[in-house]
């Protein structure tokens, strides 16, 4: 018996990193999941894109665990995609209770000076619009059958602090801090929870590029900047002295969060990041 048998779930940014580990983990505890992905490179993201073979593999791995998958390429920008894609599952599995909004992309570090608007709206409209998207495409339908349900935002831990070079990306996932209280306050009487993962940060494509090495590693060479040198500098921003957290850590806070084990949570924001967060 798993915590979420019966649930079924949407996954944005399901193809590669936390999007995988949610994907694998909420499949492992007994869910259905629906796969939403650009698998496509934008603009504004300074981190390698996922493809469609990602996507089908991260499917493959879920179907595994012996529960549904509805795999969908599409753009958490484009909120009839993630409806028809709601839909389909709910056609499939009976109806999505569950969603994890989880689409983001981080930016190259650029100073407000030579930030380009475009650069600016386009992280807003994946990172903030996405999330408002992906919370009515799941949270409509269940309000219009009277059902109760569980949402996960994966915020960041530039949700709560100012990051010199990276002001969209903040900006971005401080709007997403106000989107889970207010939708909290307004779906709690339906039953609906709404709360927010900050990751700190996390082994991924978004932390090993060479974008974030600058921002990190950024009085080295360039040829200094290895991925054993990352790792040291992570540990040194932590309490915990961690190298930065796995999306399987991320993956068991969400999936907690989803669970009726968290059923008188709403409107948190929950921090996985080795004590960065800590005032």
């Amino acid at each position: 018996m798993g915590r979420l048998d019966g649930k079924t779930a949407l996954i944005t940014g399901a193809a590669i990193g936390q999007g995988r580990a949610h994907a694998v983990r909420l499949s492992s505890e007994g869910a259905n999941v629906i796969l939403f992905d650009i698998a496509a490179p934008v603009d504004a993201a300074s981190h390698p894109a996922a493809t469609p073979e990602d996507l089908e593999q991260t499917a493959d791995l879920a179907r595994a665990n012996g529960h549904g998958v509805v795999s969908v390429i599409g753009d958490v920008r484009d909120a009839a995609a993630l409806m028809d894609a709601v839909a389909r599952g709910a056609a499939e599995f009976g109806s999505v209770d569950l969603a994890v909004a989880n689409a983001a992309v981080t930016p190259a570090p650029t100073s407000v000076a030579t930030l380009s608007e475009e650069m600016f709206r386009e992280i807003v409209d994946i990172n903030t619009f996405g999330v408002w998207n992906t919370v009515r495409a799941v949270a409509g339908p269940l309000l219009e059958r009277g059902e109760r349900g569980s949402i996960v935002t994966i915020g960041s831990g530039t949700a709560y602090k100012g990051y010199a070079a990276l002001m969209p990306y903040a900006v971005s996932k401080h709007a997403v801090v106000g989107l889970v209280k207010s939708m909290a306050k307004e779906l709690g009487p339906a039953g609906i929870r709404v709360n927010a993962v900050h990751p700190g940060i996390v082994d991924t494509g978004m932390t090993h590029n060479p974008g974030s090495y600058g921002v990190i590693m950024g009085d080295l060479p360039v040829e200094e900047r290895t991925r054993e040198r990352m790792d040291e500098r992570i540990s040194q921003l932590m309490p915990l002295r961690v190298p930065g957290v796995t999306s399987e850590d991320m993956a068991a806070m969400v999936a907690f969060l989803l669970s009726d084990e968290a059923k008188h949570i709403t409107g948190g924001e929950f921090k996985v990041d080795g004590g960065m967060g800590i005032p």
